[in-house]
């Protein structure tokens, strides 16, 4: 059975369309549903990736019919290193993975007339790919790959830019972390993402910790709160397998790691004269609002080791005194306390706003895209 595909006359080839014509009268052209991108919606973690769906256009510009033997294209993934292990190195400084590819037919004799072609397609970028990527270290890009041969052995290839971009979801969920010093337990509400310029608060709950077994009480109080989210940067520069002996035996590393702030702010609740009174069993809370630096970078995991990701840090300097039944009545007369830092780190998704609830438009991951029946041997949808 034969693939059905549409026949027209040949109208303009994209702006964006790079072919290199070993056979001159073939262009090769991908022409997407919706638009040249794709969305990830969710953490590397917990996306299922997206969907791109159009049609491969096959233009004869011959006055005569040509045989194609075989057509597939796929999406590949560049990584462009600015310092790679070798430098001079092309292996080492660009590296290039198949994210998937689709044979759309393979040692046929399919004869087009002159004219525009068209072939439904549909590949998939899976949710812990990373998104195009430009920073001062790596250069991650995406493009459509598609591979034409007549039955004369005439090659057609044509390369197609593709924009992934990773979005947090529409409405977006918190979580709950928790953690405890010797007088107090720590109760956090945070978000689990955020995007950069974007408002948004911690709430924090400080509760006395519940003791058995003991007569001695605990009076604290807290001094100074201060929260930081860290952008961690982590790149592994492999070499290609030629250089890679040469690492081994100068003990070169590859490992790259550094750590900063994208937000920090302080709170100070020491004032001169404080002493710590009771109640014992109290409970404070305080709201901590942050907003990341429009200029941080997003999360990025990548195949070859680069690797951003973000990390609330939360540190809380506490006055803490205890006593002994006896010592209780007399706890005014007590001006020696002890002092403790509690220090509290939990991750955090930083991905570019979702801007879907806004414009009513959806991304693939939060409503399925109509695949064709069977994409192989169906026509595309009115036809």
């Amino acid at each position: 059975m034969h693939m059905h595909h549409r026949n027209t006359h040949a109208k303009g080839q994209s702006p964006q369309l790079a072919t290199r014509k070993l056979c001159p009268s073939l262009e090769l052209d991908f022409i997407p549903d919706v638009a040249n991108s794709i969305i990830c919606v969710g953490s590397h973690s917990d996306s299922e990736g997206s969907l791109l769906s159009g049609y491969v256009n096959i233009n004869v510009k011959a006055d005569e019919s040509i045989t194609i033997s075989d057509l597939a294209a796929s999406i590949v993934l560049t990584e462009t290193l600015s310092d790679p292990a070798i430098r001079g190195c092309k292996s080492c400084s660009t590296k290039t993975l198949i994210v998937d590819e689709k044979v759309i037919f393979k040692s046929r004799q399919v004869l087009l007339e002159p004219g525009l072609h068209s072939y439904p397609l549909i590949l998939h970028v899976p949710g812990n790919m990373p998104a195009t990527h430009h920073d001062e270290q790596r250069q991650m890009d995406y493009t459509v790959s598609m591979d034409a041969r007549t039955i004369s052995g005439e090659v057609v290839n044509s390369k197609k830019s593709l924009s992934v971009s990773r979005l947090c979801p529409v409405e977006s969920d918190s979580k709950q972390v928790r953690s405890a010093s010797q007088c107090f337990i720590a109760n956090i509400m945070m978000p689990t993402y955020t995007s950069p310029d974007e408002k948004q608060v911690i709430e924090l709950d400080l509760r006395t910790k519940e003791v058995t077994g003991t007569t001695t009480r605990t009076l604290w109080q807290a001094r100074k709160i201060r929260w930081e989210i860290i952008e961690c940067t982590q790149d592994i520069r492999l070499p290609c397998e030629e250089h890679a002996g040469v690492f081994r035996d100068q003990h070169r590393s590859t490992l790259r790691e550094e750590r900063h702030e994208v937000f920090a702010q302080e709170l100070d609740l020491h004032r001169e004269g404080d002493a710590l009174t009771l109640p014992f069993d109290k409970m404070e809370t305080f709201s901590l609002p942050f907003r990341v630096k429009r200029g941080a970078v997003t999360d990025v995991t990548t195949h070859n080791g680069y690797k951003i990701w973000h990390v609330v840090k939360i540190r809380i300097l506490f006055a803490y005194l205890k006593l002994t039944p006896k010592q209780v009545p007399y706890v005014n007369d007590f001006d020696l306390y002890n002092l403790k830092w509690l220090e509290i780190t939990e991750s955090i998704n930083l991905n570019q706003k979702n801007n879907c609830g806004e414009t009513k438009v959806q991304s693939w991951d939060e409503e399925v895209a109509p695949p064709y029946t069977c994409i192989e041997f169906s026509p595309p949808p009115g036809y």
